[in-house]
């Protein structure tokens, strides 16, 4: 039997925001984003290893569930206002290939409320889960043993390896789950601002105030869906903040460890790396006189990211589950990483880079920037650091994060926050109110105020 619930909101792609009032990112129409995304088991009491693919519009569980793993088929969908297109082909187990192809120029705000961290936009597409229970096979150099200690029931097979020396592999059979990941024609474009002050406070709302009764007919929601999607968007951007805290701090560390993975593009290698030399760092210098300042990074995915992500079932599969999961009320937990995109796939260098845009704009009178621009290779946009520089309207101060601490750090916990990301600006204005002098006149006591800029 399948079941269907609703999947959490994950965003695939993070396009950062730069300083100064008026800058703003881009990724430009015609550009595709691909990397390779692998889903396994989190938990560790649990008896069943679980299978993640995603699947087409039409989907159809035959007898043991396998036909959503066997089936390479790739599937597309778009949004109605042709804004993105996103396609999915399973190329393992638990591995898909992913594509996002934008068919028109998506650009963080250029709006003086959203400058840097709070105008970084989190875009994904909106999914549906299908989940359900079939009859695995392994075979395996070792008898299969349940959590209890107590072994699979299994068939010893005697067989010789490439060097003609025999061994023996057991067969073995058992329950396991399999959950389909159907992507819809819904995208999702959120600014951190949007997440921050509207999104997680109306979610954490609504798990407050939570009763079934409200809920419409059919409904798929339940306290726990609101809790774990805010906890879940905290995670997200407490993720994004140690990147940018990396990126300030551990430049050179963090450089040196995407070079050390280049050796998996294969062929491309020399042109990665060189890719990685020449794109990894630069310094923007402007001020209010220069109207804008226009320039891009070439970049792929090198850095992967991991996210756990809690999926919730029904009670009735629950109690399916229940007879090879130590936990009957078990909700799925599935640790999500997305990395590079195989080099099988690909057909030439352009194949494997994305080049992000991004414009330089603060034309308040006085103001002046110095910004580090960081492309960290991890499949999103460059990380902006300011550095040095005066400011107003608004005035950018220092930078700290929401979420992430150094000390104790755990992507899967959601931290307290306080570390500095980029450095304050000095106050073009810095306004002061002094009474300079009274006057009196006709028995009333007028003060004469002075406004004073520094």
């Amino acid at each position: 039997m399948a079941f269907a619930t609703i999947a959490p909101e994950v965003p695939d792609i993070i396009l950062r925001d730069p300083p100064g009032s008026n800058s703003f990112a881009s990724i430009e129409k015609g550009t595709t984003i691909t990397y390779t995304s692998e889903s396994v088991v989190g938990s560790t009491d649990e008896d069943g290893f679980g299978f993640y693919a995603s699947v087409g519009p039409n989907i159809t569980i035959a007898t043991g569930g396998l036909v959503l793993f066997t089936d390479i088929e790739t599937n597309v969908v778009a949004d109605k206002e042709f804004m993105y297109s996103y396609s999915t082909t399973n190329t393992s187990q638990n591995g898909t290939t992913k594509s996002y192809t934008f068919d028109q120029t998506i650009s963080t705000s250029d709006d003086a409320n959203f400058v840097g961290s709070d105008g970084d936009l989190y875009i994904g597409n909106a999914k549906n889960m299908y989940y359900g229970i079939f009859d695995n096979m392994f075979i395996t150099e070792a008898p299969l043993r349940f959590t209890s200690g107590d072994k699979v029931d299994n068939i010893e097979v005697t067989v010789k390896d490439e060097d003609g020396i025999e061994k023996t592999l057991y067969v073995s059979t058992r329950k396991d789950r399999f959950i389909g990941e159907q992507a819809t024609k819904t995208f999702f474009s959120y600014s951190q601002k949007y997440i921050v002050e509207t999104l997680i406070p109306e979610l954490i709302a609504f798990a407050d105030n939570f009763n079934p009764a409200n809920e419409p007919a059919g409904s798929l929601r339940t306290e726990a869906t609101y809790r774990n999607q805010a906890n879940l968007w905290k995670r997200i951007i407490q993720n994004n903040e140690k990147t940018k805290f990396d990126a300030k701090n551990n430049r050179e560390t963090y450089k040196q460890s995407v070079l050390a993975k280049v050796s998996d593009f294969g062929e491309y290698q020399s042109q990665i790396t060189s890719l990685v030399n020449e794109n990894f760092f630069s310094n923007q210098s402007f001020d209010a006189g220069v109207g804008e300042f226009t320039s891009g990074i070439s970049t792929t995915v090198i850095n992967g990211s991991t996210t756990e992500v809690t999926i919730e079932t029904s009670d009735e599969f629950k109690e399916q589950l229940g007879g090879f999961v130590n936990n009957v009320g078990y909700n799925s937990i599935f640790t999500q990483t997305d990395s590079t995109v195989g080099t099988s796939s690909l057909s030439s260098e352009e194949d494997v880079t994305t080049t992000i845009s991004y414009t330089l704009k603060d034309n308040d009178q006085y103001n002046v920037l110095s910004v580090d621009v960081i492309n960290m290779f991890d499949g999103n946009g460059p990380v902006f650091i300011t550095k040095a520089g005066s400011t107003s309207c608004p005035y950018e101060g220092e930078t700290t994060s929401l979420f992430y601490k150094q000390a104790g750090y755990s992507p899967n916990t959601v931290g307290l926050g306080g570390e500095v990301l980029g450095d304050a600006t000095n106050e073009v204005y810095k306004p002061d109110v002094k009474a300079d002098k009274t006057v009196l006149t006709m028995c009333q006591k007028i003060w004469v105020l002075c406004l004073l800029y520094y």
